[in-house]
């Protein structure tokens, strides 16, 4: 068992939480979908958990699975908050009808048709976590052009990105070396977090003012 995965697991549910307090008070449909998207990553990061105890193949295997969808179902609703972010910021002669923000969740029963094959299921829900990095990274780039208060979440998003992309660096090195990746994740996810959060809350009472 690594003590850098249950930082890992501790990190995941700590910007969840923070997340889901904040959608409390603020009652922002996207942090919802953030907040759900990493609770899901902390249920899917539990995995060392299985290390306390012996199981048999078949029962790896099951919970490998499980594992998976739950990153899915995680990386779904990221990508549902990010198309809340895209909404909002639209002028409301360019908004798209709001019920396809929601669009995304379709991605966790399309993966029900690839689930059953091992290298497919690894490269889509690799595609699926890429895409909404990369957008998410564009998308707050662009916001931070207008307002510089999304400057941490980009550099988290993009210290973000760096993991995933260790993550899939082909190479001994880096599958012998997971902490690499793993400690990059763990810095990037409270910047995110924290940084989100602080430019969420300056946006809405620069919008409440306006009015």
């Amino acid at each position: 068992m690594d003590s850098l995965s249950i930082i890992l697991s501790l990190v995941l549910l700590y910007g969840g939480i923070r997340l889901l307090y904040s959608f409390a008070t603020l009652e922002s449909q996207k942090l919802l979908m953030f907040a759900l998207a990493l609770i899901f990553y902390f249920l899917s990061s539990l995995v060392w958990v299985v290390s306390f105890f012996h199981v048999d193949q078949s029962t790896l295997f099951l919970i490998t699975a499980i594992s998976s969808w739950l990153q899915v179902t995680g990386v779904s609703f990221a990508l549902c908050g990010l198309a809340i972010e895209n909404w909002e910021d639209r002028p409301p002669v360019a908004r798209f009808p709001y019920a396809l923000a929601f669009a995304p969740v379709l991605l966790i029963l399309s993966y029900g048709f690839v689930f059953q094959t091992v290298f497919l299921k690894e490269l889509i829900l690799a595609l699926y976590e890429a895409g909404a990095l990369f957008i998410g990274l564009m998308l707050f780039i662009l916001f931070t052009v207008k307002n510089a208060n999304y400057l941490y979440t980009v550099i988290g998003n993009a210290l973000l990105l760096l993991s995933f992309a260790v993550y899939w660096f082909p190479g001994d090195l880096v599958a012998d070396q997971p902490w690499i990746w793993q400690l990059i994740a763990i810095i990037a996810i409270p910047i995110i977090v924290q940084g989100y959060l602080s430019a969420t809350r300056k946006v809405l009472q620069e919008r409440e003012s306006d009015f």
